[in-house]
């Protein structure tokens, strides 16, 4: 066997599965994180997590936060009720009902009550107000007093896909949530964080 012969025996498969690698992805969390591996270019489990502690971050640090916790003249601690949330992705694997669990879970960690759908319900029902407009001005402060809650929670988890070059590919996850004073429905905070995967090959 010549050398030609063998050299091709060794390095032959090493090439070749080299030129078949495939893509290669990576994942930033946040808008100055550092990059790392992700398993592909989709939504993955672990972006729920990073998301709901991306948007903890930013409304803790935020003056609607201190002012939520010096205003709480109840036992319990203070509370943002469930108003709506929505999924806008093509991800068809992607539920809105495990991001919310990952925002209750943070917003606990931060000393804030997170009312579901569920339990305003039930609230509600307790409070005989189940036939009436949860639009009513009265109606949402009678239910605010009681649950010590003085937001409404609106959410929307989206997507925004970029194509870079011809092998490359870009993906956005955004995080976008608007903090509503429970009475008035206005809008006193809002977050858009983001989850940026790549991939490239």
């Amino acid at each position: 066997m010549t050398f030609r012969k063998m050299w091709m025996l060794f390095v032959g498969p090493a090439l070749l599965a080299s030129c078949q690698s495939g893509p290669e992805y990576t994942r930033q969390v946040g808008e100055f994180g550092e990059p790392e591996p992700a398993e592909s270019v989709s939504f993955e489990a672990r972006d729920y997590g990073d998301l709901a502690r991306l948007f903890s971050q930013e409304f803790v640090e935020s003056s609607l936060y201190n002012q939520l916790h010096k205003t709480a003249d109840n036992p319990e601690p203070p509370a943002i009720a469930h108003k709506s949330f929505t999924v806008d992705m093509s991800d068809l694997n992607t539920k809105s009902a495990i991001m919310e669990q990952r925002i209750r879970t943070e917003l606990q960690k931060a000393g804030v009550r997170y009312i579901s759908e569920q339990d305003r319900a039930s609230m509600i029902e307790s409070l005989n107000l189940q036939n009436t407009d949860l639009n009513d001005p009265k109606t949402r402060g009678e239910f605010g007093k009681f649950a010590n809650a003085k937001y409404y929670l609106v959410g929307k988890l989206y997507e925004v896909e970029h194509y870079i070059q011809k092998d490359k590919k870009k993906r956005e996850f955004h995080l976008f949530i608007d903090l509503l004073k429970l009475e008035t429905l206005e809008s006193a905070f809002t977050a858009d964080v983001v989850i940026t995967k790549y991939m490239e090959g």
